[in-house]
């Protein structure tokens, strides 16, 4: 055994690696990249101790040995050196176990290639002691293998600084310094480990590089404590960056992307972004563009791939109130907007529900109060006058009363048939029936009351029309329809109900030449939010109720209804029908 300066250097370096190494073992799981810093601790922590004694034993075989265990840290601390920084500057993820495992194979390769050295001699051809001023050194001859060892570590090296260099550009100024420090732990071993590769008899054919090692531990130990990096960057990212609910584009001053969090990937797809301009790289979000673009801060909608966003740019200055960037945060409004139709749809809902309730009111308090104090003043003068009274007058009298009684059956009958509809009491049976067989019950029912006005009742109809409705439903549409054109058309009028056929549908028209509808008044049709009361040709009144009805029963059965001015006088109201399926 010996013992010299360049030993206690490396019994120095390995207790400050060991110590490093045990601090690193606490905060290994809490940051990104920390098990490989420590994995790096523990293997210069072997290389400096099998260093030691392959320097304090004299015997050749020994030195072998312990420089065969020296090579299970020197091809591995590139690798793990590697990994450690593309975790720490986001480049890689922890979903890449399996390809990480590939680096992996050689450093295990190279340590079973030096184990059997004394079997093919290609990593060291020859190993020879020599005297120094130290004491007795071992020089190892450097074969193929060797140099493989030495590019391939050295472009790891490489790889390494290219990461950095290229986060040193797109990181802010904080993560800058660590990244510099980063840059310094991985220059100053591989400059120490160049001076033993390229010139070993400068130096006795003894090798600094794991003290080296122990430095750059050192310098990262220091960022730790110093900067934080190792819990700042890698956990406050991760868990506050990457796991926010809002997506977070980061931009420089020149419009190029400098960070993404997993929240904007996951609304937007995955894609390289880092360091690409916006325009270039997301032109199909228009408004993401526009955010990026624009001098001040502003807030907009969008919306992506069936999905509703809300977006906010926030501008970025330094102290010295010059622009460093912009920051734009996306955050999913899908579920709100969702909710939002639905109560905009909920609102609507109970505003008709609250308008047929008040119509209902109406109705009930007004109209159909009303035609009973005409026909108790009417039946009164009859039975307190009928001996004075002439036969003409009670004739006329009766028809009064009649009349008024048919009106409020006719309200009646509508105010029921609605109540039903609008509580969802009716049984909705649609079935396949002629429309034009409806059509002509209806004209023969109402015939007799367009008589008494001398109104002509004419059809013209397009046989073969077999639609597909509820039957009762489309019959109570066309009571109300003919009875309007009845009551709104002067004596002597003509009232038309056609049948025409339109592409799949049937359309069945009531045509009228009676007093009309105004411009004014024909927007207040079908709606339950509008009072419309009108008088007829002959005094009879009408609440529009009937219009209401037909208008839910002709659309429950997939059809529509409107209604038209005539040229010169008079009203057409139509509506369609589905066609029934075998025509």
């Amino acid at each position: 055994m010996q013992f010299n300066l360049y030993i206690s250097l490396l019994t120095l370096s390995f207790v400050i690696s060991v110590a490093v190494t045990v601090i690193t073992w606490s905060r290994r799981k809490t940051v990104r990249g920390g098990s490989y810093f420590f994995l790096m601790m523990v293997a210069i922590s072997l290389w400096s101790l099998a260093g030691a004694f392959e320097q304090s034993v004299t015997k050749i075989e020994l030195k072998i040995f312990w420089s065969v265990v020296c090579y299970v840290s020197i091809p591995l601390l590139p690798v793990l050196f590697y990994i450690f920084v593309l975790r720490f500057i986001q480049t890689g993820k922890e979903s890449n176990t399996h390809k990480e495992r590939f680096f992996f194979l050689f450093p295990a390769v190279i340590f079973i290639i030096a184990a059997t050295n004394h079997w093919h001699h290609l990593l060291w051809p020859e190993i020879t002691l020599v005297q120094s001023a130290g004491g007795v050194t071992a020089k190892y001859g450097h074969g193929t293998l060797f140099f493989i060892v030495v590019v391939t570590t050295y472009l790891i090296v490489a790889l390494n600084v290219y990461h950095l260099w290229r986060a040193n550009r797109l990181l802010n100024s904080i993560f800058r310094k660590q990244v510099r420090l980063l840059l310094l732990a991985q220059l100053l071993p591989i400059a120490v480990n160049s001076l033993y590769v390229f010139f070993g008899e400068v130096i006795d054919y003894v090798d600094p590089t794991p003290i080296a090692f122990t430095l750059t531990g050192l310098l990262i130990a220091y960022s730790i404590f110093k900067y934080s990096f190792l819990d700042l960057l890698p956990v406050a990212r991760n868990i506050m960056f990457d796991n926010l609910a809002e997506g977070v584009l980061l931009l420089d001053d020149s419009e190029r992307i400098v960070d993404v969090n997993n929240t904007f990937i996951s609304f937007f797809g995955e894609r390289e972004l880092i360091g690409k301009n916006l325009r270039d790289e997301l032109h199909f979000i228009p408004e993401l563009v526009r955010l990026s673009e624009s001098d001040r801060n502003e807030k907009l909608e969008f919306s992506y791939n069936e999905m509703f966003f809300s977006a906010i740019s926030l501008s970025i200055s330094n102290t010295k109130k010059e622009s460093q960037g912009k920051l734009l945060s996306i955050l999913d409004v899908t579920e709100l907007k969702i909710k939002e139709d639905i109560l905009l749809k909920k609102q609507t809902e109970l505003k008709e529900i609250n308008s047929a309730k008040d119509k209902l009111l109406s109705i009930i308090a007004h109209d159909l109060k009303n035609p009973f104090f005409g026909i108790i003043g009417l039946s009164d003068i009859l039975i307190e006058d009928f001996n004075e009274l002439g036969n003409d007058e009670k004739q006329k009298y009766l028809h009064d009363i009649n009349q008024v009684a048919k009106d409020t059956f006719q309200m009646l009958e509508n105010l029921l048939e609605w109540s039903r509809q609008q509580t969802g009491v009716m049984v909705f049976d649609p079935s396949s029936f002629d429309i034009n067989d409806v059509i002509k019950t209806i004209i023969e029912t109402y015939r007799p009351q367009a008589v008494l006005k001398s109104i002509r009742l004419e059809v013209e109809l397009v046989y073969g029309l077999t639609v597909f409705a509820d039957i009762n439903m489309i019959k109570t549409v066309l009571r109300n329809l003919v009875t309007n054109a009845v009551k709104f058309t002067k004596p002597g009028g003509k009232i038309i109900v056609k049948s025409e056929l339109v592409s799949d549908y049937a359309v069945v028209n009531v045509i009228d030449d009676g007093v009309g509808i105004t411009t004014e008044d024909m927007k207040k049709l079908f709606r339950m939010d509008e009072s419309l009361r009108t008088i007829g040709t002959l005094g009879e009144k009408g609440t529009g109720l009937g219009l209401l009805l037909c208008h839910d029963f002709v659309e429950q059965n997939g059809g529509t209804i409107a209604a038209e001015q005539n040229p010169g006088m008079g009203t057409t109201f139509f509506f369609t029908l589905p066609l029934a399926k075998e025509q």
